[in-house]
């Protein structure tokens, strides 16, 4: 009886500690399943098995204690149920039902799910209520479920449904209550599927909770022990802000079958309780225990040796023996034991006077660990005081340590992380520099950058902990460990409360990458883990640090390791995320590896050296000055492997391999590398780890697995170098994803990584696909566009055959993913030869095979890095489809496709994609490598021949085959008998179609009864046959031509003869001579002549594109060629055919007509019909130019006209193409000239240039109007400010005033005040587009005039033909605003530098303001660039660009200026601000010139000095601030400053464009570099070498091709004034039209039309074209009237978007130009008038706003030049 009442005692506690009540209102009966019929079944529940195998079983005390009810379905297609109804409360304010239950599930098939019915009186159903679905849930997981009462309900039904799912669900302790109100629980507790039990608590009021206690004591407890039961205290940090894991906790020391009681307790400062939990009960059911090795640990404390350890999972022991002095089993001694303990207790304390090694051995000798005693001294990680004594003495004796220390104290100087977590890294260097120097003034350092880091230990989400917190709790570790020595004890403690909270922190995290214990291959583990167990290693030991819990942490941490290397790294090294992931991975892991094994724990030291990360580094890493490295993974090709090489030095003890992993790392990181970065954050490891005793050696020689492939068959990774050279280097990665692991995965199966020769050939998208989706930068292959990759769960690809070949880096892999590409068969043949043979460094052999049941579209795909590459052609060699891809300096890849037909080649985008169709598709492709002159290549039987290489694709696991001379008798061709064959050919084929064509001539004669026609329908479908030949044939392989004139001849020669041929013979002969029948000779002569034209043309083709004179293509025979090339296009073909042939017919069936009825009229009358006739033909050649072709023929990618004729139609096209028929020609033109600026006289040159000038520095400010430089009191009045400084006005800017007053200068107008719209102007000189933001880039938008570095390149050149000229782009701000990158690729820059690059080569860099990093910070890479460039030839000329954005909004303050230096200038903190971002560019500008000075450079180079646009600061009171939608004049008004010693000084007045810019740069260096007058200079030195230019007609052309002018010569009219047009922020808001003073501006998105008077009106307050809203008597004095309203009578509103042209207004504009040279000019100008007219004011406003209509249609396509669509 007693044992009765105890067993219902601890049900009634168990039910009470799991509902956190008092008592219970259950609805539900016999919900814990207590309560079981003869049947066994549960009562009160209504049971429906349906049919089939399914069942309902009660499993006693199988949870928590309590019944749990299975429910097992293995039927399909079967509805089982479990249902009970309950009656509700009825006249209650209890309007809610709380539904709680514990379950766990195993579904096979679909899921099953929770309802719940509501039914009123009658029991009538009046509604259904869906709660959960039952998916696959392996834990048990406790629910809480609250639902509204359905209105008038008396009843409801609780309902369990499994319907056509397969599996088994498990129910314990279902309750129902009827509740007021629902709030959270406080207080959970669940198991987790990794066998732990998650806790978190919520208290309302936390405010004075100083720190948690977490009690657990094992069973079911009514009271806790608060002494014995303590598990964990976790101290809450409020200055870190609110942390997800503050309220929570995981434990993982948990038993399987064993129920524990659990209780947290919430105190404050003084230990009183404030809040505490009621007590709960947790469980878990299953418990994986995945430890695979035995642990134990020797840590000495102050009472004793504290031993710990943990046995493998599988171990069977009870009791361990542990031994002293010995560490093998083979030494032991009975005298040396110190005793047995039980496996279940974990640790022992033993006396101190033990010196270790201690021994550990299993009762049954299964299980054997030895550790060392710990040694606890400091600096303990990586810093003995040997080591440290070492490295003291190698800043004095190294310059690669000496380099490392002085960059050292510059990081804690000068680096300015953009967040408080990059804090921890300057914190750890100046920890470091105290370590070597002793120096206190490190420790102040240290301490103040770890305050500042401490904010990072807000975790506000599971990313946080991972990267964030982990990286900064190492740093912060080892920063501790270092300069341990010089805390104060305060100053201990307090970094010791930060590293408890962390210890709590890591206890509490854990994410589904933790969960798998098979699968911990996750970079995340890695990190994590790592961090947590360098944490506990450097804190060991010191006071009020939890070391007992860090002792079972310890020992955890190591396994979670262990497990990591075993699954993460191959033994080639690779892991799956690639290199940026194994770099910071192996950047924490590392430090945690070396520790442990400094403290006495060996567990790692295998695993740790059997990854070959030295042979992967020396093959993956390239010599290129980026620091790029071929990819895998989701990495980029980027530099991005910080610490990864100092880190793995230590990881093997061969001299030899760390010989040559110092020669990589001093090539690419170190000093012997262009800009040494000593792997930027992790200098340390750069300092501490590096084999100083060792000498570098060339990896080819003293490591001979670095000259072989890396095979790595588990992982499909495949690695191929040539040498160990420089940048030329050849370097090939192959990926197969055999295997996958948890954590990042890429798309990479067939995937393919090159580069060499400074050229990146084929990257992969990394990262990129995986947010965008975006398949171009896919080399691998694509099935109907997309990369395939399969579940995880499936197998993946393996390999079928590898073979090394030996003496060279190259091999043959055979690899196979059917699974993969998720298709019938996928497998890949793969050869790489890399035996140098002349220009060819590398040979690459791809065999492709794909076949499946589906039809697809099969992309073959190489997507070479854009900016490395210049052009892909296309083409057609010696009967194979050949692409080649121009790289850097001269060096290409050339391919060659084997099994080309049917076949599509593309190369839009600059990518390589080669296309097939169908079930099956083979790829067989060629590719070489090399520079210089590029090899050719031949089909033979079953593959290709390059030079004397033979490739055979049926037997290339033997490689590429030498052709020796008795091979070159049987298979090279036989010239001499090639040439009789060719002959014969030509001779039989010449005669057939003769024949033929005559029997077709005389046919249709008789069928028409007219010879004209016969021949005339032969020789156009002859013409058209040849049209479409070139059109296919060649179309889209060859390079654009600067002769494009002659290319137009070359196709078109043929036709035009031929046409001239028939008119004179078929005409003319048969007119004149009617009698004679000579119907046969004519049909022959046309064709035979017409055979010669089209040979001619064919072979000037093939000569001009590089390719043999093949005779079969030259005469058309190569009927498999044929084939391919017309049946793709037959319907086009035919269209284009017929058309052809109906206008030709019908155009000499007229004639002929003609001609019989005038062939007996006077001559005269007969010369005139001749004349018509040739006029007709003349419009036929013109209609056939520009006939619109098929659609197939549009794209310019493949229309041979429009890709090789840029140059020429650009030229043309510009005034006549584009503009409506009915516009006309002379208003075209009258547009053209309004636009354009005066033209001025080259011989009248208004300034001096004494000396030439050689180079170019154009320096663009942003955001600078005219009147602040220099400032003067125009703008104070513009914006109502007042200046309150002390200093003068000229002082903000000393340095740029004195520029200023000692240059040719002048205000401008910018034409945009966005920032690249306005630089398409000032690099272009010619307009933006009015389109918002830089469409200008697109790929439909071609600039119609040359940019300037493009230009220079072409213009200047070497006698052997090259470039003088050197151009490179800088600027600090990050190239990724709306495609900058790209405009400065367009502007063709050899180089460009941006704050990407500033990162690269230094690290992190804070950002300054919107854009990137302060300014300054890219004048290291400009001084490098100009240094090696003139390095490299002292004679190259510079064409150099810097875009300084310090001085835009918001206009900040840079972090490195101390605040005493701001200057308050005036009453307004905006414009205080903008002048103070001026004084510091002015300071960077003095930088500059002195840079220049001391290379001597600054009296050969032009400065050039000009704002990207003004800035309105509320000028006039307009209430406008910025220049989003301003057309204010302020926001384009711009200083514009030429400077040189030698250039006369001068202010220039007048109406200016910064479209003006490049002309000026171009006659200031044609005047430098004339030759005229040669003879002249040497009798007599010229004064002005402005004048040596006059007879130039470069820059004639220069002059006549672009809108602006040279600002350097007088206008041939003085007074004339120019039309400017602007484009206010983003490009389509607001368009200003200025003819100076008018100005008219028109607002586009309200269609409002504005004018104004800017010599009366500088304010821009009095609408001119609103006047007539006010009284007369209100308009201002200066306005003279004609005609009262005269306003009225134009018509603004919707006129902008009409398509009538008003071409009257341009008649009138043209007729006042003859009449009046001043027709540009307003009448109020020209006489002089002391008012204006209104009634002109509102004309010109007429025209000029009929002029912007047709402007910005002009403009908008010449930007479309190479658009027909």
């Amino acid at each position: 009886m007693v044992e009765i009442n105890k067993y219902f005692q601890n049900l009634i506690l168990i039910f009470l500690l799991l509902t956190n009540t008092s008592t219970t209102n259950n609805l539900l009966s016999n919900g814990d399943f207590n309560q079981l019929d003869l049947n066994g079944q549960p009562t009160n529940w209504n049971i429906n098995l349906g049919q089939g195998n399914n069942s309902i079983k009660i499993l006693p005390k199988k949870y928590l204690s309590f019944n749990v009810l299975q429910i097992s379905v293995y039927t399909n297609q079967i509805l089982v149920t479990l249902t009970q109804t309950i009656q509700l409360e009825q006249n209650t304010n209890k309007t809610l039902l709380l539904i709680s239950f514990w379950y766990k599930t195993w579904i096979i098939f679909s899921s099953g799910s929770i309802r719940l019915e509501f039914y009123d009186k009658l029991n009538k159903k009046i509604s259904n209520e869906y709660l959960k679905s039952l998916s696959t849930n392996l834990t048990w997981t406790s629910i809480q479920i609250k639902k509204s009462l359905a209105t008038n309900a008396i009843s409801a039904k609780f309902i369990i449904r499994m319907f056509n799912c397969l599996g088994n669900v498990l129910f314990t302790n279902i309750s129902i209550e009827q509740i007021h109100s629902f709030t959270n629980p406080t207080f959970l507790i669940y198991p987790k599927q990794d066998g732990t039990i998650f806790l978190q608590w919520n208290f309302t009021n936390n405010k004075n909770i100083h720190y948690y206690k977490i009690y657990r004591g094992n069973g079911i407890l009514s009271k806790l022990n608060y002494t014995i039961h303590l598990l964990i205290t976790i101290p809450t940090m409020f200055s870190y802000g609110n942390n997800i894991y503050e309220s929570m906790f995981t434990d993982h020391f948990i038993e399987l079958n064993t129920i524990y009681t659990y209780q947290v307790i919430a105190y404050d400062l003084n230990q009183t309780i404030i809040h505490k939990t009621i007590l709960k009960i947790g469980e878990v059911d299953s418990k994986r225990e995945y430890n695979n090795i035995t642990l134990f640990i020797a840590f000495p404390r102050t009472n004793g040796i504290h031993l710990s350890w943990k046995l493998k999972s599988t171990s069977l022991a009870k009791f361990i023996l542990i031994y002293n002095g010995i560490d093998s089993i083979s030494n032991i001694n009975k005298k040396q034991l110190i005793g047995n303990y039980s496996v279940d207790n974990i640790k022992t304390i033993i006396s101190l006077s033990y010196q270790g090694p201690f021994l550990l051995v299993s009762d049954d000798k299964n299980d054997i660990a030895s550790v060392q005693l710990a040694n606890l001294t400091r600096p303990r990680i990586s810093l003995t005081s040997t080591h440290l004594e070492f490295i003291r003495k190698k800043i004095n004796e190294t310059k690669h340590a000496k380099d490392i220390f002085n960059q050292l104290i510059k990081s804690i100087h000068f680096y300015k992380p953009n967040n408080t977590f990059n804090y921890c890294w300057p914190a750890r260097d100046a920890a470091l520099l105290y370590a070597i120097t002793n120096n206190i003034t490190f420790i102040n350092f240290t301490q103040n950058l770890l305050n500042i880091n401490k904010i990072n230990y807000t975790i506000y989400d599971n990313s946080a902990i991972k990267l964030r917190f982990s990286f900064s709790t190492m740093a912060r570790a080892q920063a501790f460990d270092w300069a341990y020595r010089g805390f104060n004890l305060e100053q201990r403690k307090l970094f010791i409360q930060d590293f408890q909270y962390a210890a709590s922190i890591f206890s509490s995290y854990s994410d589904d990458h933790s969960k798998n214990i098979n699968d911990k291959a996750s970079n995340w583990i890695g990190i994590v883990k790592s961090s947590e167990l360098i944490q506990h290693l450097t804190l060991y030991g010191e006071q009020n640090y939890p070391n007992d819990q860090a002792e079972r942490r310890i020992l955890f941490l190591l396994n979670e390791i262990q497990l990591h290397l075993q699954h993460s790294y191959s033994s080639s090294g690779y892991m799956q995320e690639g290199l940026n992931y194994l770099s910071y991975t192996i950047s924490i892991l590392a430090p945690a590896i070396y520790l442990t094994k400094s403290m006495g724990i060996s567990i790692f030291d295998q695993l740790w050296s059997h990854p070959d990360w030295h042979n992967l580094a020396l093959h993956i890493i390239s010599l290129r000055k980026q620091r790029n490295s071929l990819q895998f993974g989701v990495s980029d090709s980027i530099y991005s492997y910080n610490g990864f090489l100092p880190y793995i030095f230590n990881s093997t003890n061969h001299k030899n391999i760390k010989s040559a992993l110092k020669w990589l790392y001093d090539r690419t990181m170190g000093i012997n590398s262009s800009s040494p970065v000593y792997d930027g954050k992790d200098k340390c490891a750069a300092l501490l780890f590096y084999p100083y005793e060792i000498q570098p050696q060339n990896p080819s020689i003293s490591f001979s697995r670095s000259n072989s492939m890396i095979i790595d068959n588990i992982e499909g990774f495949y690695v191929f170098r040539n040498r160990y050279q420089d940048k030329n280097d050849v370097l090939i990665a192959l990926m197969n994803r055999n295997r996958r692991h948890s954590g990042w995965n890429a798309n990479e199966t067939f995937a393919l990584s090159i580069m060499s020769h400074d050229t990146t050939w084929a990257q992969m998208p990394g990262k990129q696909f995986k947010y965008s989706n975006q398949t171009n930068k896919f080399s691998t292959p694509l099935i109907d566009g997309w990369p395939r990759e399969p579940p995880k769960q499936f197998k993946l690809g393996f390999t079928k055959q590898v073979k090394s070949f030996s003496n060279q880096g190259g091999g043959y892999v055979f690899i196979d993913s059917t699974i993969n590409f998720n298709i019938s068969l996928a497998q890949r043949q793969f050869v790489v030869d890399m035996i140098k043979r002349d220009n060819i460094d590398t040979i690459i052999v791809i065999n492709d095979d794909f076949i499946d049941i589906r039809s697809h579209t099969w992309y073959w795909q190489l997507s070479p890095k854009s900016s490395d590459i210049s052009q892909i052609i296309l083409t057609n060699q010696n009967n194979l489809s050949t692409f080649i891809i121009k790289g850097k300096n001269q060096s290409w890849l050339k391919g060659w496709i084997y099994n080309d037909q049917n076949t599509t080649l593309n190369n839009s985008e600059q990518i390589l994609r080669i296309i097939k169709y169908g079930f099956y598709a083979k790829f067989k492709i060629v590719m070489a490598l090399g520079m210089g002159k590029e090899p050719n290549a031949f089909r033979i039987t079953n593959g290709i021949q390059i030079n004397n290489i033979s490739i055979n694709f049926n037997n290339l696991s033997h490689g590429l085959q030498e052709i020796t001379t008795s091979i070159t008798t049987t298979i090279a061709p036989d010239t001499d008998k090639t040439s009789i064959i060719n002959l014969i050919i030509i001779i039989t084929s010449t005669f057939v179609c003769l024949f033929i064509l005559i029997f077709i001539g005389i046919l249709l004669r008789k069928i028409i009864k007219s010879l004209t026609s016969g021949v005339l329908s032969i020789c156009f479908v002859a013409t058209c046959a040849n049209r479409i030949l070139a059109f296919h044939h060649y179309g889209n392989k060859m390079n654009l031509s600067s002769n494009t004139f002659l290319w137009i001849c070359i196709i078109f020669i043929p036709d035009l003869i031929v046409l001239f041929i028939l008119y004179l013979l078929l005409f003319y002969v048969g007119s004149k001579y009617p009698q004679y029948n000579l119907y046969s000779i004519l049909v022959g002569l046309v064709y035979a002549i017409f055979i010669i034209l089209v040979s001619s043309s064919n072979i000037i083709m093939l000569t001009i594109t590089g390719r043999n004179i093949d005779w079969r293509i030259v005469f058309e025979v190569d009927f498999t060629a044929t084939y391919s090339l017309y049946i793709p296009h037959l319907y086009s073909f035919l269209s284009l055919l017929l058309s052809h042939f109906l206008l030709g017919s019908t155009i000499w069936s007229i004639n002929n007509h003609f001609t019989q009825i005038y062939a007996e009229l006077h001559y005269v009358i007969f010369k005139i019909i001749k004349i018509f006739i040739s006029s007709v033909i003349l419009i036929y050649l013109i209609i056939n130019l520009f006939y619109h072709l098929p659609q197939s023929y549009q794209n310019s990618s493949s229309n041979m006209v429009l890709s090789y004729f840029h140059e020429l139609l650009s030229y043309y096209w510009r005034t006549i193409v584009f503009m409506s028929f009915h516009t006309g020609e002379s208003i075209v033109n009258s547009i053209s000239e309004a636009i354009r600026a005066p033209p001025i006289n080259i011989s009248d040159p208004i300034v001096t240039l004494k000396k030439p000038i050689k180079n170019v520095f154009l320096i663009i400010l942003e955001s600078t109007r005219a009147d602040v430089l220099p400032l003067n009191e125009q703008f104070l009045n513009a914006t109502q400010s007042t200046f309150t400084s002390d200093i003068p006005l000229t002082n903000v800017t000393p340095i740029l005033n004195s520029f200023w007053k000692n240059s040719l200068r002048t205000i401008a107008s910018s034409t945009s005040s966005y920032t690249l719209k306005s630089l398409v102007s000032i690099f272009c000189g010619i307009y933006p587009l009015n389109l918002n933001f830089l469409k200008e880039v697109n790929e439909e938008n071609i600039f119609y005039e040359k940019c300037l570095p493009e230009l220079l390149h072409q213009t200047f050149k070497t006698k052997t033909n090259q470039s003088k000229f050197r151009s490179a782009f800088f600027t600090s701000a990050r190239g990724d605003f709306d495609h900058q990158r790209e405009l400065i690729q367009k502007f063709q820059f050899q180089s460009q530098y941006d704050g990407f690059d500033i990162i690269q080569q230094s690290g992190y860099v804070p950002d300054l303001g919107m854009f990137g990093p302060a300014d300054p910070t890219i004048l290291p890479l400009l001084w490098k660039w100009l240094d090696e460039t003139l390095a490299e030839e002292q004679n190259h000329q510079l064409m150099m660009s810097l875009l300084i954005t310090g001085t835009h909004e918001p206009f900040l303050y840079p972090d490195d200026r101390s605040y005493n230096d701001y200057q308050y200038y005036t009453n307004d903190p905006r414009i205080n601000a903008h002048l103070n971002t001026l004084k510091i560019t002015d300071k960077l500008f003095g930088k500059l010139i002195h840079g220049f000075k001391s290379r001597k450079l600054y009296d050969e180079t032009l400065f050039i000095v000009v704002s990207d646009h003004g800035y309105v600061f509320n000028d006039y009171g307009s209430q406008t601030v910025g220049l989003l939608s301003s057309p204010l004049e302020s926001a384009f008004s711009v200083p514009l400053i030429f400077h040189n010693r030698y250039l006369q000084p001068k202010q220039l007045h007048g109406q200016y464009s910064t479209m003006d810019i490049l002309p000026t740069i171009m006659d200031i260096l044609l005047s430098s570099s004339s030759k005229t007058n040669k003879k002249k200079k040497k009798k007599k030195k010229l004064t002005n070498q402005l004048l040596s230019s006059v007879e130039n007609q470069q820059l004639k052309t220069i002059l006549s091709l672009y809108e602006g002018t040279s600002i350097l010569r007088r206008r041939v009219e003085e007074e004339s004034i120019r039309y400017i047009f602007n484009l206010a922020n983003p490009g389509n808001s607001f368009l200003s039209i200025k003819q100076y003073p008018r100005k008219l501006t028109y607002d586009i998105t309200n269609d409002e039309v504005h004018l104004y008077h800017l010599q009366y009106d500088p304010f821009e307050s009095i609408d001119l074209i609103n006047l007539s809203n006010q009284p007369i008597d209100n308009y201002p004095s200066w306005i003279h009237i004609n005609h009262h309203k005269q306003i009225l009578k134009y018509r603004w509103k919707g006129r902008w978007t009409s398509k009538t042209i008003r071409i009257n207004m341009f008649s009138q504009i043209l007729s006042e130009k003859k009449k009046n040279n001043h027709w540009l000019r307003p009448k109020s100008v020209i006489l002089n008038n002391s008012k204006i007219d209104l009634d002109e004011m509102l004309n010109w406003a007429d025209r000029t706003f009929e002029l912007t209509r047709l402007w910005t249609k002009l403009i908008f396509k010449r930007y479309r030049t190479n658009n027909t669509t």
